[in-house]
């Protein structure tokens, strides 16, 4: 396991002739909780989404530490228009529901006592 779980180094990002990230260095440890604070248009969501790798840099690296993953919940989600909001939030989740679920019918196996593992 690397040092840090993510680093970005030098990274900057031009969108057309405006700068959005200018020379900026950072790196997480491992289990960090950050914060992203700062006005509108200075580029939070710019460097959110090259940590996430739906960006790339212009220059310098993003690394993350093999073996991690990123999420990351869009500021405005892609909705299903005709839909209910918890419709589109289950849609949202469904595959991480169907990992928790096996893994509860998994852990509800193991703990019967009366359960056979040959």
């Amino acid at each position: 396991m690397a040092e840090y779980v993510f680093t970005l180094r030098n990274v900057r990002k031009a969108l057309g002739d405006k700068v959005v990230l200018d020379n900026v260095t950072l790196s997480f440890l491992h289990g960090a909780k950050i914060g992203v604070v700062g006005p509108n248009g200075t580029g939070k969501s710019t460097m959110l989404k090259i940590m996430a790798g739906l960006e790339h840099p212009s220059n310098g690296d993003a690394l993350l530490d093999p073996g991690a993953t990123v999420g990351m919940l869009q500021q405005e989600p892609p909705l299903s228009e005709g839909r209910t909001v918890l419709d589109n939030v289950e849609e949202a989740v469904g595959t991480v529901k169907s990992k928790l679920d096996r893994f509860h019918q998994i852990t509800e196996e193991l703990a019967d006592p009366d359960a056979d593992y040959d």
